[in-house]
């Protein structure tokens, strides 16, 4: 889930993922240097891990699904960090 600066909530795939941020599709072009929060699950171990994290747009591309749009994490909660490290393993 996408909620972007004064839009409404829009459901969003997750494409890639790091530390530093993530890329998701979604329907609608979104503007770059934009601010939000997104939240996704993540299953690691067989355990549902549920991240929120506030984050920047830094790129918005057409693609043939919609929009693959890059996030950037802004003060990514430690324990999310750890959790999408160790997603990555």
């Amino acid at each position: 889930m996408l909620v972007m600066d004064a839009m409404p909530a829009v459901a969003a795939r997750t494409m890639d993922i790091s530390a530093a941020g993530v890329a998701a599709m979604v329907a609608d072009p979104v503007k770059v240097g934009q601010r939000g929060r997104i939240t996704f699950e993540m299953y690691i171990d067989g355990k549902s891990h549920l991240i929120e994290a506030s984050v920047s747009v830094t790129y918005c591309i057409l693609g043939h699904d919609g929009f693959k749009v890059g996030f950037q994490f802004s003060n990514l909660d430690p324990a999310a960090v750890s959790a999408i490290t160790k997603y990555m393993r």
